[in-house]
Protein backbone atom coordinates (compact mmCIF):
# COMPACT_ATOMS: atom_id res chain seq x y z
CA UNK A 1 0.00 0.00 0.00
CA UNK A 2 1.62 3.97 -0.78
CA UNK A 3 2.56 5.55 1.99
CA UNK A 4 0.61 8.95 3.17
CA UNK A 5 2.47 12.05 2.57
CA UNK A 6 1.26 13.34 5.59
CA UNK A 7 4.25 15.61 7.60
CA UNK A 8 5.28 13.01 9.94
CA UNK A 9 6.55 10.88 7.47
CA UNK A 10 7.94 13.50 5.64
CA UNK A 11 9.70 14.25 8.78
CA UNK A 12 10.65 10.40 9.01
CA UNK A 13 12.39 10.78 5.54
CA UNK A 14 14.81 12.73 7.11
CA UNK A 15 15.24 12.38 10.67
CA UNK A 16 15.27 8.90 12.82
CA UNK A 17 12.17 8.14 14.65
CA UNK A 18 13.37 8.23 18.68
CA UNK A 19 12.73 4.91 20.12
CA UNK A 20 11.04 6.62 22.84
CA UNK A 21 8.72 8.49 20.38
CA UNK A 22 7.70 5.24 18.36
CA UNK A 23 6.85 3.05 21.38
CA UNK A 24 4.50 5.91 22.24
CA UNK A 25 2.99 6.30 19.39
CA UNK A 26 2.92 2.47 18.77
CA UNK A 27 1.42 2.30 22.23
CA UNK A 28 -1.69 4.35 21.30
CA UNK A 29 -1.88 2.56 17.42
CA UNK A 30 -2.02 -0.62 19.40
CA UNK A 31 -4.88 0.35 21.68
CA UNK A 32 -7.03 1.67 18.60
CA UNK A 33 -6.35 -2.35 17.23
CA UNK A 34 -6.66 -3.91 20.66
CA UNK A 35 -9.53 -2.12 21.76
CA UNK A 36 -8.16 -1.44 25.10
CA UNK A 37 -10.93 0.95 27.71
CA UNK A 38 -9.94 3.18 30.60
CA UNK A 39 -11.74 0.84 33.09
CA UNK A 40 -11.35 -2.91 31.31
CA UNK A 41 -8.06 -4.53 30.81
CA UNK A 42 -8.83 -6.57 27.41
CA UNK A 43 -6.55 -9.86 26.22
CA UNK A 44 -4.65 -9.17 23.22
CA UNK A 45 -5.40 -12.18 20.89
CA UNK A 46 -2.55 -11.19 18.41
CA UNK A 47 0.63 -9.29 19.38
CA UNK A 48 1.95 -6.29 17.72
CA UNK A 49 5.13 -8.03 16.04
CA UNK A 50 2.23 -10.03 14.00
CA UNK A 51 -0.29 -7.00 14.03
CA UNK A 52 2.60 -5.48 11.80
CA UNK A 53 3.34 -7.90 9.45
CA UNK A 54 2.16 -7.85 5.58
CA UNK A 55 -1.24 -8.77 4.97
CA UNK A 56 0.10 -11.36 2.63
CA UNK A 57 1.61 -12.96 5.73
CA UNK A 58 -0.88 -13.61 8.17
CA UNK A 59 -0.71 -9.50 9.90
CA UNK A 60 -2.94 -6.60 9.87
CA UNK A 61 -0.59 -4.69 6.95
CA UNK A 62 0.06 -1.87 10.13
CA UNK A 63 3.26 0.06 9.32
CA UNK A 64 6.24 -0.60 10.86
CA UNK A 65 6.93 2.63 12.35
CA UNK A 66 11.17 1.09 12.75
CA UNK A 67 11.17 -0.04 9.28
CA UNK A 68 9.25 2.52 7.37
CA UNK A 69 11.54 5.27 8.75
CA UNK A 70 14.46 3.31 7.73
CA UNK A 71 12.87 2.66 3.90
CA UNK A 72 12.34 6.58 4.06
CA UNK A 73 15.62 7.54 4.77
CA UNK A 74 17.33 4.39 2.35
CA UNK A 75 15.15 6.23 -0.31
CA UNK A 76 17.60 9.14 -0.25
CA UNK A 77 20.36 6.93 -1.55
CA UNK A 78 18.91 5.21 -3.87
CA UNK A 79 17.60 8.39 -5.46
CA UNK A 80 21.43 9.93 -5.04
CA UNK A 81 22.61 6.96 -7.35
CA UNK A 82 19.68 6.85 -9.53
CA UNK A 83 18.17 10.16 -10.27
CA UNK A 84 19.68 14.05 -11.63
CA UNK A 85 19.03 16.96 -9.76
CA UNK A 86 20.62 20.00 -7.89
CA UNK A 87 21.01 18.13 -4.64
CA UNK A 88 22.36 15.00 -6.46
CA UNK A 89 24.93 17.77 -7.05
CA UNK A 90 25.21 19.49 -3.93
CA UNK A 91 25.55 16.22 -1.40
CA UNK A 92 28.33 14.62 -3.27
CA UNK A 93 30.55 17.54 -3.60
CA UNK A 94 30.49 18.29 -0.01
CA UNK A 95 30.50 14.65 1.52
CA UNK A 96 31.48 11.81 -1.49
CA UNK A 97 34.05 14.07 -2.99
CA UNK A 98 34.21 10.80 -5.74
CA UNK A 99 34.48 8.04 -3.28
CA UNK A 100 32.20 5.50 -3.11
CA UNK A 101 29.24 5.99 -1.04
CA UNK A 102 29.13 2.95 0.57
CA UNK A 103 32.53 3.37 1.85
CA UNK A 104 32.29 6.63 3.26
CA UNK A 105 33.12 7.45 6.99
CA UNK A 106 31.10 9.47 9.54
CA UNK A 107 32.81 12.43 10.31
CA UNK A 108 32.20 15.04 12.84
CA UNK A 109 31.04 17.83 10.80
CA UNK A 110 28.41 15.98 8.59
CA UNK A 111 24.75 17.63 9.11
CA UNK A 112 22.03 15.61 10.58
CA UNK A 113 20.44 14.60 7.37
CA UNK A 114 23.91 13.22 5.97
CA UNK A 115 24.49 10.89 8.87
CA UNK A 116 21.14 9.81 9.19
CA UNK A 117 21.73 8.15 6.02
CA UNK A 118 25.13 6.85 6.68
CA UNK A 119 23.05 5.02 9.75
CA UNK A 120 20.49 3.21 7.35
CA UNK A 121 23.60 3.07 4.26
CA UNK A 122 24.56 -0.33 5.12
CA UNK A 123 21.12 -2.00 5.72
CA UNK A 124 20.29 -0.59 2.15
CA UNK A 125 23.96 -2.02 0.49
CA UNK A 126 23.12 -5.41 1.89
CA UNK A 127 20.09 -5.40 0.09
CA UNK A 128 21.14 -3.59 -3.19
CA UNK A 129 23.00 -5.72 -5.93
CA UNK A 130 25.17 -2.95 -7.72
CA UNK A 131 24.87 -2.61 -11.49
CA UNK A 132 28.27 -2.39 -12.80
CA UNK A 133 29.31 0.79 -15.40
CA UNK A 134 32.53 2.27 -14.90
CA UNK A 135 33.58 0.34 -11.55
CA UNK A 136 33.84 3.14 -10.01
CA UNK A 137 31.23 3.76 -7.33
CA UNK A 138 31.56 -0.27 -6.67
CA UNK A 139 33.83 -1.48 -3.83
CA UNK A 140 35.11 -4.50 -5.21
CA UNK A 141 35.29 -6.18 -1.47
CA UNK A 142 32.02 -4.88 0.32
CA UNK A 143 29.63 -4.44 -2.19
CA UNK A 144 27.26 -6.92 -3.43
CA UNK A 145 28.10 -7.07 -7.39
CA UNK A 146 28.59 -10.72 -8.42
CA UNK A 147 26.31 -13.56 -7.03
CA UNK A 148 23.70 -12.33 -3.83
CA UNK A 149 27.28 -12.41 -1.79
CA UNK A 150 29.93 -9.56 -1.13
CA UNK A 151 33.50 -11.03 -1.94
CA UNK A 152 34.31 -10.02 1.55
CA UNK A 153 31.94 -12.62 3.17
CA UNK A 154 32.21 -15.54 0.35
CA UNK A 155 36.53 -14.89 0.38
CA UNK A 156 36.89 -13.77 4.03
CA UNK A 157 40.64 -15.29 3.97
CA UNK A 158 41.69 -13.53 1.29
CA UNK A 159 39.94 -10.59 2.17
CA UNK A 160 41.85 -10.70 6.13
CA UNK A 161 44.94 -10.86 4.31
CA UNK A 162 44.30 -7.78 2.12
CA UNK A 163 45.12 -3.91 3.09
CA UNK A 164 43.07 -2.63 0.51
CA UNK A 165 39.46 -3.30 2.12
CA UNK A 166 38.00 0.28 0.38
CA UNK A 167 39.40 -0.78 -3.13
CA UNK A 168 36.56 0.05 -6.03
CA UNK A 169 36.15 -2.69 -8.80
CA UNK A 170 37.69 0.19 -11.24
CA UNK A 171 41.07 0.53 -9.12
CA UNK A 172 41.13 -3.51 -8.73
CA UNK A 173 40.43 -3.92 -12.65
CA UNK A 174 43.48 -1.26 -13.24
CA UNK A 175 46.14 -2.40 -10.92
CA UNK A 176 45.48 -6.28 -11.61
CA UNK A 177 45.66 -9.22 -8.94
CA UNK A 178 49.09 -8.11 -8.57
CA UNK A 179 48.46 -4.96 -7.59
CA UNK A 180 46.69 -5.96 -4.32
CA UNK A 181 48.76 -5.71 -1.35
CA UNK A 182 48.65 -8.78 0.94
CA UNK A 183 49.74 -9.18 4.59
CA UNK A 184 51.61 -11.86 3.48
CA UNK A 185 52.86 -13.47 -0.07
CA UNK A 186 50.67 -15.94 -1.53
CA UNK A 187 51.96 -19.71 -1.69
CA UNK A 188 52.29 -20.76 -5.66
CA UNK A 189 52.60 -19.08 -9.08
CA UNK A 190 49.45 -17.29 -10.32
CA UNK A 191 47.86 -18.92 -13.17
CA UNK A 192 46.42 -16.87 -16.31
CA UNK A 193 43.01 -17.69 -17.54
CA UNK A 194 42.66 -16.95 -21.24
Amino acid sequence: TPVPKHPSVYMMSFYPIHVGVRKKVDFYRARLVWQVDEDKKKYHLVNWKTCCMPKQQGGLGILNLDLLNKALLAEWLWKLEKENGLWQDILPTKYVKGKCISGIKHKPGDSHFWANLLHVRDIYYQHVKKKLGDGKNTRFWEDVWVDDKTLKDEYTRLYDLCFDHDITLAEAIHKGWLGFRLRRTLQGKPTVVE
